[in-house]
């Protein structure tokens, strides 16, 4: 057994795969392949609740802004 302050390999993979996790299901990577492209036609209104909410409006955002597809509109609540 590792002694104080030294990590087994399988903490090691296991610290590994749980930052994959949690990047994988950060908004940022992967919300913006469901954005669009070229601007929409009228009004766009974002709409969030939740935990996530913030950071989900936050990426649509700076989606927006980066890519010029026009103004957004909208109201998030979260904690």
């Amino acid at each position: 057994m590792p002694g104080p302050g030294v990590r087994a390999p399988e903490s090691e993979l296991l610290i590994r795969l749980f930052r994959a996790g949690v990047a994988a299901a950060d908004p940022a990577n992967c919300l913006p392949p469901f954005l669009p492209v070229a601007p929409p036609a009228g009004r766009t209104l974002v709409l969030g609740a939740g935990k996530a909410a913030a950071r989900m409006a936050a990426t649509v955002a700076a989606h927006y802004a980066a890519n010029g597809l026009g103004p957004l509109r909208g109201a998030v609540v979260t904690r």
